[in-house]
């Protein structure tokens, strides 16, 4: 497992010029020489970590959860999606945002949305939570 740092506006904080003031948030990064849907799925990945940041980090049974409306809210409000993109990436299809992410047990369908199951995305999104 690759890890990345991204940079993120802290809202509200200026710097004496007027200048955002950032931090960062730790990401799953890609490993050299993956495949191109290992690579889709870590995009896919840090898109679901962002989306249950920004949506109230809820939890279901334990574990990360977002639900089915809340992902959908994100990927247009947060992400630009249209309405057809969103419809697609939350289908089942293997090279879609939501299929890829359950085929590469990441996570699995619970209630009306999805919780995380694998732990070391559950590690990231604690360590980003903190």
């Amino acid at each position: 497992m690759s890890l990345d740092l991204k940079q993120v506006p802290i809202p509200g904080w200026a710097d004496e010029d007027g200048e955002q003031v950032t931090s960062a948030v730790v990401i799953t990064g890609a490993v050299q020489g993956d495949d191109p849907l290992s690579s889709a799925v870590e995009k896919y990945r840090n898109s679901f970590i962002d989306a249950w940041e920004k949506t109230g980090r809820m939890e279901f049974e334990n574990a990360p959860y977002i639900t089915r409306e809340l992902l959908k809210n994100y990927l247009i409000e947060d992400e630009g999606m249209n309405m057809e993109t969103v419809k697609k990436a939350l289908s089942t299809g293997e090279y879609r945002m939501i299929g890829a992410l359950v085929k590469a047990k990441i996570i699995e369908p619970r209630g009306v949305g999805w919780a995380v199951i694998d732990s070391l995305t559950y590690s990231v999104m604690m360590l980003r939570a903190m």
